[in-house]
């Protein structure tokens, strides 16, 4: 197997020595792995060739660990292994050889030579330096210049071989310190007197053979003591060479400790990672096993909603033409046991819809769910909300006519509780180009009673000519029960207009007014299916006239009770107010009920603080929706009016 092809730790262990590695095998061995889309060789590259380009320069853990693959911890061994690497260096290059004289060396820095010359030393110098007088007086000036030059020779001999001796410690100064320099040029200098010292005392020695004995007994003297010196500085050699032998063996150790930390770390790193993979893939597996859980559940859910909505739809159909809704708008609120399905119904659909947010996804409901969702808002005062869901009724793709023109009625009948007469007219006009039949006499007088509404845009007189001839055009056709039906309602509405136009006249013009009065009567005694409201009509007409005691027999029998029913029985409070008002009126026409007066009165005024104030009150005191404000000033007049026949008949 080539060596090239061979990981760096495998080339390592056979070449056994580290400089026959590359850098880049070294830094590979130390990083252990690459990362993801990068290979350990291809990183090992790009650090090494950014090492080389910042080695002059604080490399840093977070410059590291900006590479892919190095965390906190690499970049800590990268930097530790450099760290090492140029101690060493330092070290081994701090420490200096110099030669001095003839076979003499000097270890270590020049300065921290002169700094450890043995006290021994100096107190030789010392011992010299007092025999100075006795020399001076007692020797020749040429045995004291001897005297002089032997112990110089003896100091440089001791200091070269005292800094022989204690060279051997850890110098940590800088390698180009320039007093190694001026010291080296001090010794030359010295050599160079050295020289001609000695051919000065080779002279003296012939002058002076006086001394030769004296100078034995010093060679012997000072002998002693440079053995002395030498046993001192042989010791200190020894313990420096023992010394750095163990630091040596522990740097060593550390070495191998820090080589075996680092495979400890490494196959930890490899185990964890290895571990990490498989959580991952089981949280993966996991993972995949409650998304496919989760899908099959949605579905399974989606399909039971789905289902449920099928069926719900299908009550909403079943409570539609039960009721014939389509034929009788309001049976739904009218009727309780109607009301009562239609309610029960709603909180189904809105318990589906409920169901139907936890997939997430829109889902419109179908169109009778839609309606029957609108008609449970209106009844609880919601009018924006069963707008919207009457909208969406009429709108659906699958909406048949008749509940597209059902939507219509209730989106502008809410229009008109509004006071958006105008939008009412139109989807009312909206509703009667779609409708057939007997059905569109019905919308069109809806419609005209919203203009009714629109006061004072539309007077009774602008409105007189159109209601007129609706009621003459369903007079034409063939009677059947719905003709019928809905001719009572167009004659309703015209005997309104006309009692209204009466009220006006009133003041100005009492024989006209009797005639609308008259007209309003007859219309009101015409209509073939008669319900408490045209009997309401027809009584007051008649009280009107001057007939009490007609006026009291119809108000008395075929309105009270069924205008207290509607207000029992209805949820609306507006609806409640109107059953109430018409009690009302018909208490201040029958003599019997004067008594009931004051009561009735009070309770109107109750259930109308119930009435959401942006709705209008339908008045029978004008025939027309009104605001609470305009209800209260008409309710008050009929009370001033009352109290006042009632005093007058008193008095």
């Amino acid at each position: 197997m080539n060596s090239e092809a061979k990981k760096p730790r495998e080339k390592l262990l056979e070449l056994k020595n580290p400089s026959q590695i590359n850098t880049e095998d070294l830094i590979a061995i130390i990083l252990g792995h690459g990362s993801k889309g990068k290979n350990v060789f291809d990183l090992s590259k790009e650090l090494v060739e950014y090492i080389r380009i910042n080695l002059n320069n604080s490399i840093t853990i977070e410059e590291l660990s900006k590479f892919p693959g190095i965390g906190t911890s690499k970049a800590l061994q990268i930097i530790s292994a450099l760290e090492l690497g140029r101690r060493f260096k330092w070290t081994q290059e701090n420490i200096r050889v110099h030669k001095i004289g003839q076979g003499e060396i000097i270890q270590g820095d020049c300065l921290d030579v002169m700094k450890i010359i043995p006290d021994s030393i100096r107190r030789l110098k010392d011992y010299f330096q007092t025999f100075d007088p006795f020399l001076a007086c007692n020797l020749k000036p040429n045995m004291k210049q001897i005297i002089q030059i032997l112990t110089s020779l003896i100091l440089i001999f001791f200091t070269l071989f005292g800094v022989n001796a204690y060279g051997q410690r850890d110098i940590t100064k800088g390698k180009d310190n320039p007093r190694i320099e001026e010291l080296r040029k001090d010794v030359e200098v010295e050599k160079e007197k050295i020289e001609k010292l000695t051919e000065v005392i080779q002279d003296l020695k012939t002058q002076n053979a006086v001394l030769t004995k004296s100078l034995d007994i010093l060679t012997i003297f000072f002998g002693i003591f440079g053995g002395l010196i030498s046993i001192v500085l042989i010791i200190g050699t020894i313990t420096s060479l023992i010394s750095w032998n163990k630091d040596r063996k522990r740097s060593d150790e550390i070495h191998s400790l820090a080589l075996e930390k680092e495979r400890e770390s490494s196959e930890r790193d490899r185990s964890i990672f290895s571990q990490s993979t498989e959580t991952l893939n089981l949280v993966n597996q996991t993972l995949e096993l409650a998304k496919d859980a989760s899908e099959r559940a949605s579905k399974s859910l989606e399909e039971k909603l789905n289902k449920q909505h099928g069926a719900l739809e299908q009550e909403s159909i079943d409570l539609i033409e039960e009721s014939k809704a389509y034929k009788n708008f309001k049976i739904l609120v009218e009727d309780l046991s109607f009301r009562s399905n239609l309610l029960t119904l709603a909180s189904e659909i809105r318990g589906l819809q409920n169901n139907q947010n936890i997939l997430e996804k829109e889902a419109i409901l179908h169109p009778y769910c839609c309606f029957i969702r609108g008609m449970e808002f209106h009844l609880n005062q919601h009018f924006k909300p069963a707008i919207k869901y009457w909208k969406q009724a009429k709108d659906h793709k699958d909406s048949p006519k008749h509940l597209q023109i059902m939507a219509l009625y209730w989106i502008g009948y809410e229009q008109n509780n509004l006071s958006e007469f105008e939008n009412a007219s139109s989807n009312f006009e909206l509703a009667s180009s779609i409708a057939t039949g007997a059905m569109k006499f019905e919308l069109e007088r809806i419609k005209i009673e919203s203009k009714f509404f629109d006061f004072p845009k539309f007077t009774p007189e602008k409105l007189l000519p159109e209601i007129e001839s609706l009621y003459r055009s369903i007079k034409n056709e063939t009677d059947s029960e719905e003709i019928q039906k809905f001719k009572s309602n167009i004659a309703g509405t015209l005997g309104n207009i006309y009692y209204q136009l009466g009220n006006e006249l009133s003041v100005e013009n009492n024989n006209l007014s009797t005639k609308y009065y008259e007209k309003a009567k007859s219309t009101f005694w015409e209509a073939p299916a008669k319900d408490k409201w045209i009997w309401f009509g027809y009584g007051e007409s008649c009280y009107k006239l001057g007939e009490y005691k007609e006026a009291e027999k119809y108000l008395l029998n075929k309105v009270k009770k069924e205008a207290e029913f509607e207000y029992s029985t209805r949820l609306e409070p507006r609806t409640k107010v109107l059953g109430q008002s018409t009690v009302l009126i018909c208490s201040t026409i029958v003599k019997s009920l004067h008594k009931n007066v004051n009561t009735i009165y009070n309770l109107i005024k109750t259930t109308l603080g119930g009435v959401d104030e942006r709705l209008t009150v339908y008045s029978q005191f004008q025939r027309r929706n009104v605001s609470k404000k305009r209800f209260l000033d008409d309710l008050d007049i009929i009370m001033e009016k009352f109290h006042a026949v009632s005093a007058s008949k008193t008095s």
